[in-house]
C-alpha cells in the first residue's frame, strides 16, 4: 500500500511539471511580438546536393512560405535535379534531368517536430549514349504527379538560420516518378522557420 501511495504521489508530481512545461510554453509563444508588416511570416528553405558516383549529380530545391500561425506553414517550391552516370560495366553514360514544382503544408506538432503534406508534379528528360561511337542509343520523357506525406524536424541553429531532415511517402509512387521508392529523404537548410 506504501508502494501505490509513492508511485501516485510521483505520478502527480511528473503531471503537474509537465503541465507546468506546457504552460511555460504557451506563454512563450503568447509573448511573442506581434507582427508589425506582413512579409515578416515569409520563410524560406531548401535543400541543396552535390555529389559524385561514377556521374555528377547537382539538386537544388528552394521553397519559400508564409507562417499561416506560429505552428502551420504553407508554401510552394521548385525542383531541379540534374545527374550523369558513367556505367562502368557497359559502354553506356546515362544522363538525366528532372525539373518540377510543388505546394506544401507543414503543421508544428511539438519539439520542432512536425507533418507535412506535399503535392509535386516532376517532368524529367534522360539520355543514354554510346561512349564508344558517341552516339545517342536512347532517350525519352517522363513525368508524374506526386502526393507525399510524412514529417520532419527541424533543428534552430540561431539567428532564424537551422537545418532539416524530412521523411515521406508518395502515396502516388510508380515506374514513371523520378524517385527510386516511393520512401523519400530530404535534407536541407531553412531561415526563418
Amino acid at each position: 500500500m506504501k508502494n501505490i501511495k509513492t508511485l501516485l504521489i510521483i505520478l502527480f508530481l511528473g503531471c503537474s511539471l509537465v503541465a507546468f512545461a506546457q504552460e511555460e510554453e504557451n506563454e512563450k509563444r503568447d509573448k511573442r511580438p506581434e507582427r508589425t508588416h506582413p512579409l515578416e511570416g515569409i520563410v524560406f528553405g531548401g535543400n541543396v546536393g552535390l555529389g559524385y558516383a561514377n556521374g555528377w549529380r547537382i539538386n537544388a530545391s528552394p521553397s519559400v512560405g508564409y507562417r499561416i500561425t506560429d505552428n502551420f506553414i504553407g508554401g510552394v517550391g521548385f525542383n531541379y535535379t540534374y545527374s550523369e552516370f558513367r556505367n562502368p560495366f557497359s559502354q553506356y553514360d546515362e544522363k538525366y534531368t528532372v525539373t518540377g514544382g510543388r505546394a506544401f503544408l507543414q503543421h508544428l506538432i511539438a519539439f520542432n517536430i512536425y507533418a507535412m503534406a506535399e503535392y509535386e508534379y516532376l517532368t524529367g528528360t534522360f539520355t543514354v549514349t554510346d561512349r564508344i561511337s558517341n552516339v545517342q542509343v536512347q532517350q525519352g520523357e517522363t513525368s508524374a504527379p506526386g502526393l507525399l506525406f510524412g514529417g520532419g524536424y527541424n533543428a534552430n541553429f540561431g539567428f532564424g538560420f537551422g537545418g532539416s531532415i524530412e521523411i515521406l511517402y508518395n502515396i502516388l509512387h510508380t515506374s514513371d516518378t523520378p524517385y527510386s521508392s516511393p520512401l523519400v529523404y530530404r535534407f536541407g537548410f531553412t531561415l526563418g522557420f
